[in-house]
């Protein structure tokens, strides 16, 4: 087992400013820990509650509709003119993904960092960050999903 230097002087009392230095360089570490926490990327109010049957994806759903997402990580960000959203955890570090479902031959799905919209036959749909701005016009449809007109 290695030793830790000795860092006492001659009467055994620490050397001078040694105490000070290491707990310095503890507040230093364990600030570098507190920012990486704070270092993932935007946060979500849909994503960060607690799982419930309601967020279980179609079972009709193609497999191919989860690619690039983490499907353990779907909650239902809910309905707007008869299509079914969830929001997804990207496998992508910090990246959301928005998947629209209103039946097995038509869903659509987007990917992407921070800032998503998803678009097409089923509609227009966007995913703004907690704290965020939604766009002039769009109708929400939850803490994090608006509609676009």
């Amino acid at each position: 087992m290695d030793r830790l230097p000795n860092v006492a002087g001659r009467d055994g009392a620490a050397a001078p400013g040694t105490v000070k230095t290491i707990r310095s360089a503890l507040v230093l570490a364990a600030g570098a820990l507190a920012l990486t926490g704070c270092a993932s990327g935007p946060s979500y109010a849909v994503l960060d509650r607690a799982a419930g049957d309601e967020d279980a994806l179609p079972s009709e759903l193609p497999a191919s509709a989860t690619e690039g997402a983490d499907a353990e990580t779907a909650r239902f960000a809910g309905e707007h003119e008869d299509v079914a959203l969830w929001l997804l955890r990207s496998e992508e570090p910090g990246g959301i993904c928005l998947l629209a479902f209103r039946d097995p031959a038509d869903w659509r799905k987007g990917c992407a960092g921070a800032d998503l919209t998803v678009d097409g036959t089923l509609g227009a749909f966007t995913v703004v960050r907690d704290g965020g701005t939604p766009p002039a016009g769009a109708t929400q449809v939850s803490e994090n999903v608006y509609a676009l007109s």
